[in-house]
């Protein structure tokens, strides 16, 4: 507790001891003058001209050398690579969060550092891989994208989305309240949410950073709870639709809530007679979205885990390939992550925690889409890791949550749930013999 309570301070303090630049303020750059120096055609082409780049948190470490693209009015572009290769920091920088250390952001051969702030950032719809929604009901998020937007706009804008016939099965529909940062969706609908916002406005510049990590090959379905039972030393996956229950079965184990009826037992006994602390301590979870804390590397890994020496800290992260990636820092180990590990990058951020959960060497390990954040290389590679390190323990149980089903193939137990229920089970070969949901969703994925 300590240790958080340090790291919460640091920002406080940073912000304290700043010296104010009295040439310029966020007001001033946010506001908008009208002057038509200031104004710019987004609609234009888009240049990256030598862009050089390093976080201020890193300098010594450059995300971006030479950069040289041009981006054509009406293209639909595609930046791949592996995780923390500089991809979303493009994206970072056309919206200005950042500026480039040398080089030009140019649209229409006119620097975007000449630009008015908040006209560049209203033409400009962004879908993140990290999903953000606000505390209040789903039309309301919506609407954030466009303050004077329609009833009529704001339906069009879901159903674009894909989101409008999961909204209307809600009892409260467009007036659902979705919690502190989205809580009540699954990860899906949250993203299909942000997508809707982001199109609401029409943008002349849709950005989407990972925009469809957390969706499907299918429809939304309404949440139910779902309930399975994993043998002991078994790899059991769990697919389905986006919604259809599988994060909410990892709940249940973890004890976040209870069944309304029926029961979840651990070894033939109850969990609800179980203590939650011994409970949790035999499990290690990876979830879709990665916690990480404003501390030290070493520290976010070694969390929840007392005592824990270097030598662990660097067996784990190797196993999650995340070691070599560490070393290449100028403070290795001890580098910060910044609040929400803001410094890594969405990959990175995943395979810490993959670290993390794989120091406890746990009884029971949930991956809830553990690589959803990763590019196709280090996803193969860390998926080797993890069956490698569920191997290596014989008693451990793997409960896999996964909407990429090449990742599950290899799975002793693979479990369809659909509207909630447990519709399918069996290996994959046997479920490719029935030609049932599974095969659907295979032949789907493979189509896409």
């Amino acid at each position: 507790m300590l240790e958080e309570a340090r790291g919460a301070l640091t920002p406080v303090f940073r912000l304290i001891d700043e010296e104010k630049n009295t040439s310029f303020t966020e007001t001033e750059t946010l506001e908008d003058s009208g002057s038509p120096e200031l104004s710019i055609n987004i609609n234009d082409d888009i240049q990256f001209d030598n862009v050089n780049f390093a976080y201020p948190a890193r300098p010594d470490v450059f995300v971006l050398r030479n950069l040289t693209l041009t981006i054509c009015s009406g293209q639909t572009i595609a930046l791949v690579g592996s995780s923390g290769s500089g991809k979303s920091t493009c994206i970072s920088l056309l919206l200005r969060f950042y500026e480039p250390l040398s080089g030009c952001i140019a649209i229409n051969n006119r620097s975007i550092t000449d630009c008015n702030v908040k006209q560049l950032r209203q033409k400009i719809g962004v879908v993140s891989q990290e999903p953000i929604l606000f505390a209040t009901s789903i039309y309301e998020n919506i609407r954030f994208g466009k303050e004077n937007a329609t009833k009529a706009e704001i339906e069009e804008a879901a159903r674009q989305a894909n989101a409008h016939d999961f909204i209307m099965q809600l009892p409260n529909k467009y007036d659902t309240v979705v919690g502190e940062s989205g809580v009540q969706l699954s990860g899906g609908e949250k993203q299909r949410v942000a997508l809707a916002r982001a199109l609401v406005k029409q943008p002349a510049l849709l950005l989407l950073d990972e925009a469809t990590s957390a969706l499907d090959n299918t429809n939304e379905k309404i949440v139910q709870e779902a309930l399975d039972q994993a043998c002991k030393g078994q790899r059991v996956a769990l697919v389905g639709a986006s919604g259809c229950g599988k994060s909410t079965v990892i709940q249940l184990l973890e004890r976040f809530y209870n069944p309304l009826q029926g029961q979840i037992y651990l070894d033939g006994v109850n969990i609800r007679q179980l203590s939650i602390q011994w409970l949790r301590s035999t499990v290690g979870l990876v979830s879709q979205e990665p916690i990480l804390f404003n501390l030290t590397i070493a520290q976010n890994i070694a969390y929840g885990k007392e005592n824990t020496s270097i030598e662990n800290i660097i067996d784990a992260a190797t196993k999650a390939n995340i070691h070599d990636f560490i070393q290449q820092l100028p403070q290795g180990y001890g580098t910060r992550v910044g609040m929400k590990g803001v410094h890594l990058s969405g990959g990175e951020k995943q395979r810490i925690a993959i670290a993390r959960a794989l120091l406890r060497q746990p009884k029971i390990l949930l991956l809830d889409e553990a690589t959803s954040g990763m590019d196709t290389y280090n996803e193969q590679i860390v998926q080797e890791a993890l069956e490698k390190a569920e191997t290596m323990n014989s008693t451990c149980t793997s409960l896999i949550i996964a909407h990429r089903l090449s990742t599950i193939r290899s799975c002793d137990l693979i479990c369809v749930l659909e509207k909630g229920y447990l519709v399918e089970n069996g290996t994959h070969a046997e479920l490719m013999k029935r030609r049932g949901v599974y095969y659907r969703m295979i032949v789907c994925n493979s189509i896409s």
